[in-house]
C-alpha cells in the first residue's frame, strides 16, 4: 500500500475532529430547544394531573350534593313528623333525628364549599398551564427557526468536510478503507488511528507482536490493535 493512503487517513481523522467541534456547537444550540421541550412535557404532565384531580373533585362534589339532598329530606321529614308527635318518647326521638340531620347538613355543606374552592383553584392552575403550553408552542417554533439560522454555518462547514472526506476515500485502497471504517465506527471522534511505539499501541498500550508490527511498518497489511481496535499505521505515515 502507498504510504500516501495513510496520510489521507490521517487527514480524514483530522477532518473528523473538525466535524466534532461543529457538531458540538450544533448540539449546544439544540440544547435550548430540548430545555423548552422538557419544560413543556413537565407542564403537560402537570396539566393532566390537575385535570384528573379536578374531575375527581367534581365527582366527590356530586356525591356530597346527593348525600346533602338525602339528609335535607330526612330533616324535613323529621320536622313534619314532630308536629304530629303525640308522646314524649316520639318527640325526643324525632328531635334527635332532626338535630342529627341538621348537623350532617351543616357538615356536608362545609365539605361541598371546601370542594368548590378546591375546584376553583384547580381551574385557575389548569388555565395557567394551558396558557403556558400555548405560548411555549410559539416559542418552540421561534427557537427552531433560530437554531436553523444560527447553525447554518456549522452545517455548511460539516458538508464541506464530508465532501473532502469523500474525495480522499476515492484515493484509498478498499481493504485499507474497510479497516479504517471499522476503527472509525468505534473511535471516530477519539482517534481512529494509532502508531506502534515501543512495540505497543500508542493509545491503549497493548503489546503488538513483531510480525504484525512489521506488516504495519512496511505497509504490507491492514492491522488493527487487538484491544482497542484502532487502525495501526506506519510511523512514517
Amino acid at each position: 500500500m502507498n504510504i500516501e493512503a495513510f496520510s489521507h487517513l490521517k487527514e480524514i481523522q483530522s477532518l473528523d475532529n473538525f466535524i466534532k467541534k461543529h457538531l458540538d456547537a450544533i448540539k449546544e444550540e439544540e440544547g435550548r430547544l430540548k430545555d423548552i421541550l422538557a419544560l413543556r412535557e413537565r407542564r403537560s404532565q402537570e396539566l393532566q394531573s390537575l385535570t384528573d384531580l379536578l374531575e375527581q373533585y367534581k365527582k366527590d362534589t356530586a356525591h356530597q350534593e346527593k348525600e346533602l339532598f338525602d339528609w335535607e329530606k330526612k330533616y324535613q321529614k323529621a320536622g313534619e313528623q314532630l308536629v304530629l308527635a303525640t308522646n314524649e318518647k316520639e318527640i325526643s326521638a324525632l328531635e334527635k333525628e332532626e338535630k342529627l340531620s341538621s348537623e350532617k347538613i351543616e357538615e356536608i355543606q362545609d365539605e361541598i364549599l371546601d370542594l368548590l374552592e378546591k375546584c376553583e383553584e384547580l381551574e385557575e392552575k389548569i388555565a395557567e398551564a394551558q396558557e403556558f403550553l400555548k405560548g411555549s408552542l410559539e416559542t418552540v417554533e421561534e427557537v427552531k427557526a433560530e437554531i436553523l439560522d444560527e447553525t447554518k454555518q456549522e452545517r455548511d462547514a460539516i458538508e464541506k468536510y464530508e465532501k473532502r472526506i469523500d474525495a480522499l476515500k476515492s484515493e484509498i485502497p478498499n481493504a485499507l478503507w474497510e479497516g479504517f471504517s471499522r476503527a472509525r465506527e468505534k473511535h471516530r471522534f477519539n482517534s481512529s488511528l494509532a502508531r506502534i511505539l515501543n512495540r505497543a499501541c500508542e493509545k491503549c498500550r497493548f503489546q503488538i507482536d513483531s510480525l504484525t508490527a512489521n506488516r504495519v511498518e512496511t505497509a504490507t497489511g491492514v492491522e488493527q490493535c487487538s484491544q482497542c481496535e484502532r487502525l495501526l499505521i506506519p510511523l512514517e505515515a
